[in-house]
């Protein structure tokens, strides 16, 4: 997270002395306004998102062809503000520009998965994992496949791209969250254990009730995931 954070830090910096450059912007947009979502486990600072979502429409004021940009603003319509159509229609946008675009396939998986088709959602993120395995963020896309297979209820599915996930990027809260919950209910109690022995030992002062929800526009996926980590943490 330090990374993707500190790249919109940075940007900020480049602001003062440049404020309306527009990868500046674009930049700063995505790096503080997605961070906690994608690298974190807390709920997102409502005044983060708001300046993220400024910087993110000024830069698309003066650069309206950016694959990038307007697939960072459908992830702070998704994750900021839970706001599926807009993200939807921002990752379009995206796809628009250039239809093999892997963050904005990633995207619209994402929107896909947590508005209720998760089927379309997996096919979109494993075709983003496809486009470039190397890529340093594809360990992202492979985790919105993981959620869409825990909204089918294809747990031990899901438990195998968890784990892939966090081989790819060891030791994220997020995957290894993921990975406790499709283990407990695909039966594995004690790799569900094993799994929150590390993630506590990663993240010493998270409890399962800080766990920041998902933006799941009926919230089951969400609940359910909380619950399973809770039993898994007190077994």
């Amino acid at each position: 997270m330090a990374g993707w954070r500190g790249g919109g830090e940075l940007a900020e910096v480049a602001l003062g002395l440049q404020p309306a450059n527009p990868m500046a912007l674009a930049m700063a947009a995505a790096g503080l306004g997605l961070a906690e979502s994608l690298y974190g486990w807390r709920t997102s600072d409502p005044a983060v998102i708001a300046l993220a979502l400024n910087r993110a429409r000024e830069a698309l004021r003066a650069w309206n062809r950016s694959d990038m940009l307007h697939a960072a603003h459908a992830g702070l319509h998704l994750y900021g503000l839970r706001q599926w159509a807009d993200a939807r229609a921002a990752a379009n946008r995206s796809l628009q520009v250039n239809p093999d675009y892997n963050m904005g396939l990633w995207m619209l998986a994402a929107t896909e998965t947590f508005d209720g088709q998760p089927l379309h959602g997996l096919e979109l993120a494993d075709r983003a994992v496809d486009i470039e395995p190397r890529d340093p963020y594809v360990h992202l896309y492979r985790r919105v496949g993981a959620y869409a297979c825990m909204a089918m209820d294809r747990h031990a599915e899901a438990a195998q791209r968890f784990l892939e996930t966090d081989q790819m990027a060891p030791d994220l809260a997020p995957n290894l969250i993921g990975l406790a919950t499709a283990l407990h209910f695909s039966g594995d109690m004690a790799g569900a254990q094993r799994t929150v022995l590390r993630l506590r030992e990663v993240e010493p002062s998270l409890t399962p009730d800080e766990v920041g929800l998902l933006p799941d526009r009926d919230g089951r996926l969400s609940e359910r995931m909380r619950l399973a980590l809770r039993q898994a943490w007190l077994a």
